[in-house]
């Protein structure tokens, strides 16, 4: 089985917004090692299978409208791809980026 590699950073100017974000959601649905966390802004890496959690960082915006997430992502397969998330103006915005990374003998 294929694993994806996320790197996931998620900022808020609502300190409880995200402190309950993280608390109750992500570390329950995955568990993330976090790299950096203070009162505004996290990093963590988690692992999913075969590809990104899209609707889980798509119902994370729903739910946490006042948060800005970005998740890198890479999988063993060498595909790759970044997915970025906010609210402007009460409409959600996603911007997602998706490539393959060429094979080491792609490039001789």
């Amino acid at each position: 089985m294929s694993n994806c590699h996320n790197t996931i950073t998620i900022i808020s100017q609502n300190v409880d917004e995200l402190s309950h974000l993280i608390d109750n959601q992500i570390l329950e649905y995955f568990p993330i090692n976090l790299s950096y966390r203070n009162n505004k802004k996290i990093v963590g890496e988690f692992s999913s299978h075969w590809t990104p959690p899209i609707n889980w960082l798509r119902d994370l915006l729903i739910q946490h409208p006042g948060c800005w997430i970005k998740n890198t992502w890479n999988t063993d397969t060498g595909a790759e791809g970044v997915w970025i998330g906010c609210v402007v103006n009460s409409e959600i915005v996603i911007q997602n980026m998706e490539w393959q990374m060429p094979q080491q003998n792609d490039l001789a």
